[in-house]
């Protein structure tokens, strides 16, 4: 089973884990969560962008928390793309539930990095993901996740997408990769974990361009559903590579890859004690890049 389609299999069995830390239903109250919605919906208020009234096409939709939001945020339609057909199935459920029509939000179980793929209604003025790239194990198979947008996207148009924060010393050997998880709080030893805000992390081993990782969601010792799953740390080189690599027509299909600051709401900050949010600054819960297709 290829690494990607297995994540149809690992996404089928937590999808009420899941669904419980991040509701379609109303407001999340899990702060990695909410710290996710502020860098993306930063990303779609910007002029360049703007999501108001656009066509979005949401790769890796999950059970459509995001998709539900980009509606609220003003977006014209939304169109969600999962490799989990019980993640596609709890999006369009809740879709039906709150009365929303096929022509405003419509979901498709599909593999963005399968090239026969084509998703009705393409090209779109936004392509968006939460949490898509880094499923990629390495920079060929970014590649085609890329391609994938490059084919869905308008040209000139963004795609906005939320990922982990890459590593920068991922190709530099072992010790360097060391270092930087070391300076990052990240525990390299099989046994120990990491993590912040209920998220909570366990490196199952290197790969040639950075980090296996295990991933486990929410609060277990508050008697909370967790949800778990495997993904990817890779170096900044990997994205860079990847989008460069990125054709379409034969020609480069995007301009490059911008980094979003991360940000922290002002509602989150005055919740909290002063100084809760500081390793932030060194290693960010997550990041937004933006890459627009060439004209």
């Amino acid at each position: 089973m290829s690494t990607i389609t297995n994540q149809s299999t690992q996404y089928n069995s937590i999808v009420s884990a899941y669904s419980s830390l991040y509701p379609t239903s109303g407001p999340s109250a899990f702060p990695p969560a909410l710290l996710e919605e502020a860098q993306v919906q930063t990303a779609l208020n910007r002029p360049d962008i703007d999501v108001r009234g656009k066509r979005v096409l949401d790769l890796a939709c999950g059970n459509g928390y995001y998709s539900l939001r980009y509606l609220l945020w003003g977006a014209a339609s939304v169109t969600g793309v999962d490799i989990s057909s019980s993640m596609v199935d709890a999006a369009c459920a809740e879709a039906l539930k709150q009365g929303i029509p096929d022509s405003k939000l419509k979901f498709v179980v599909a593999d963005v990095t399968d090239e026969k793929v084509y998703i009705d209604g393409g090209p779109f003025d936004i392509v968006a993901s939460a949490w898509l790239l880094n499923y990629a194990p390495d920079t060929p198979t970014m590649t085609r996740m890329w391609d994938f947008v490059a084919l869905h996207l308008k040209p000139g148009a963004a795609f906005v997408g939320l990922t982990i924060a890459p590593l920068h010393n991922a190709r530099r050997g072992k010790l360097a990769l060391e270092q930087e998880a070391a300076m990052l709080n990240i525990t390299l030893a099989p046994d120990g974990a990491f993590g912040k805000l209920g998220n909570r992390g366990r490196v199952l081993g290197f790969v040639e361009e950075g980090l296996k990782v295990e991933i486990e969601l929410g609060f277990k010792d508050l008697g909370q559903d967790v949800a778990m799953f495997e993904n990817y740390y890779l170096g900044i080189e990997s994205f860079r590579d990847s989008i460069k690599a990125s054709r379409i027509g034969g020609s480069e299909a995007f301009e490059g890859i911008e980094w979003q600051d991360f940000v922290i709401p002002k509602e989150l900050k005055d919740a909290h004690p002063v100084g809760r949010w500081n390793d932030m600054a060194i290693w960010p819960l997550c990041r937004v890049c933006v890459a627009k297709r060439v004209k």
